[in-house]
């Protein structure tokens, strides 16, 4: 094959692959970055971001007139270790920022959002009327369209039972993580199971509920 046609085969083949966003900050941006094979990972740099330059291809989103429509190129979009100042731009209603116009896009278009807000796992603690705020704005996040990493959750495997007290109950998916869980986060841990089990300190979203309902799914509290 002459190297033109080596040249639109391999254009060929990349087009074939998914191509997922990657949102990075200053503290965030990894000094060496090894992409697994089979997806084109593509990078967004937020201002003040210094990135390798070998990887590509990487976009500095001040330099794009139109972050939102980065949208129409992407299957998925992530954002590792998400700033604040990001979800209280997507919360306003109006994003102004060049980040939460790239992330507001994507979220526009349909396309599946991951924000890791582990960082803020503490703060589903707290109490009173700013942890009922707290919690609220996570629950508008996934409102939204985004799908939260919180990092005090994790997903027990599908096919593993699970233990209650001295006994396995393989029919029974127990959640005793505190803080609030969404029918995006919970839905994957299921794995068929008719019977949920949560702790008292687990709240679950008003969509978690009527799913589990719609789904004939017993749910027992406390």
């Amino acid at each position: 094959m002459t190297t033109t046609g080596n040249l639109v085969s391999l254009v060929l083949e990349r087009l074939r692959l998914p191509r997922v966003g990657l949102l990075w900050w200053h503290e965030t941006a990894p000094h060496r970055f090894a992409p697994p094979p089979g997806v084109t990972w593509v990078h967004y740099l937020a201002p003040g971001c210094v990135f390798p330059r070998e990887l590509r291809p990487a976009y500095r989103l001040a330099a794009l007139k139109a972050p939102e429509e980065e949208a129409g190129t992407l299957r998925m979009l992530a954002v590792p270790a998400a700033r604040i100042e990001l979800l209280a731009d997507l919360l306003s209603g109006l994003p102004a920022s060049p980040e939460g116009r790239l992330v507001a896009g994507c979220l526009g278009a349909g396309l599946p959002v991951v924000v890791d807000v582990s960082a803020l796992a503490s703060r589903s603690r707290w109490t009173g009327a700013i942890g009922n705020g707290h919690r609220e704005a996570l629950g508008r996040l996934e409102a939204l369209g985004c799908l939260l990493l919180r990092g005090e959750m994790s997903p027990a495997s599908p096919t593993s039972p699970v233990t209650v007290g001295e006994r396995t109950a393989p029919d029974v998916l127990v959640v005793d993580e505190p803080g609030w869980l969404s029918w995006r986060e919970l839905a994957p841990r299921l794995g068929g199971r008719r019977a949920v089990s949560i702790g008292p300190e687990v709240r679950l979203t008003a969509e978690a509920r009527d799913r589990l309902r719609q789904h004939r799914i017993a749910l027992k509290e406390g």
